[in-house]
């Protein structure tokens, strides 16, 4: 029950934290840098490309956030003790979860 809790405390804590840096994408309130935000060779080609592509990259992260903490809730519903394969997956899931995020930003991107 230990892991399952941790790891559930994780997902959250980390899906909340990613929900936090998504806000500012979506409000298109970052300018362009080399530091935070969607930072694909693509976006930096104008402003107006950094901001489309920040602001759906800002709504990619939140939908994807939404989803790891519903995960992290249902990991304190789960019985991880002797599943180490399904230890795993979940302590993994926050970088899981990026992949169809970038999948779909990339894809978006590739559009413009």
């Amino acid at each position: 029950m230990e892991s399952s809790l941790a790891l559930g405390i994780s997902n959250i804590a980390v899906g909340t934290m990613f929900m936090l840096l998504s806000i500012p994408l979506i409000q298109c309130k970052v300018s362009m840098n080399k530091v935070y935000g969607v930072r694909i060779r693509k976006a930096f080609e104008s402003e107006d490309l950094w901001y489309k592509i920040n602001a759906y990259g800002g709504r990619q992260l939140m939908l994807w956030s939404i989803l790891l903490v519903l995960i992290g809730i249902a990991t304190f519903f789960l019985s991880l003790a002797g599943n180490g394969p399904l230890i795993m997956v979940m302590a993994c899931m926050p970088l899981i979860i990026l992949i169809p995020a970038l999948v779909a930003i990339l894809r978006f991107a590739k559009k413009l």
